[in-house]
């Protein structure tokens, strides 16, 4: 995708190859397990506690 994102910018003559000479890229990602706290997210877990409530337990 970098590779395609830098050919269409030298197509489009909106960089220069020189503009390469000093350039970084850093390629390390990691996947994380973060939830955000969305709308659509919250009134789902609100159905899922009322379409299936805790079971009491029988005295």
């Amino acid at each position: 995708m970098l590779r395609a994102t830098w050919e269409a910018g030298l197509k489009m003559k909106a960089i220069k190859p020189s503009d390469f000479a000093g350039m970084n890229v850093g390629t390390t990602v990691q996947t994380k397990e973060i939830r955000f706290p969305t709308e659509v997210r919250l009134c789902d877990r609100v159905r899922e506690r009322l379409v299936n409530p805790p079971q009491q337990a029988s005295i």
